[in-house]
């Protein structure tokens, strides 16, 4: 099966954001510390990498949210990871309470 990650708003100019050895895929789903991604070669449930885990502890708003681009490094397993979120060029931000 094959998805063309176009209709989902990637565009080429957004390769060279992308890490060595990694894939695009969009965030469609976000569980604690996997998420389900929308790669070109389909659907797929994905642990966070290392990367992902050290950003995370210091700043929340690095681990994926819905909708954002995706790196995925294929492992010696036979499976992804979600190894390091796209930088955003839009996002929705919660207004803290007043």
């Amino acid at each position: 099966m094959s998805f063309d990650l176009s209709l989902l708003g990637w565009t080429d100019s957004r390769t060279a954001e992308l890490p060595a050895d990694t894939v695009p895929a969009r965030v469609a789903r976000v569980d604690r510390g996997a998420a389900e991604v929308i790669a070109a070669d389909g659907q797929h449930h994905v642990k966070y990498g290392a990367r992902v885990r050290r950003a995370s502890a210091d700043d929340p708003v690095a681990l994926p949210c819905v909708g954002d681009w995706a790196a995925l490094r294929w492992l010696p397993e036979g499976r992804y990871e979600l190894d390091d979120v796209l930088p955003r060029t839009t996002a929705f931000v919660r207004g803290g309470v007043s």
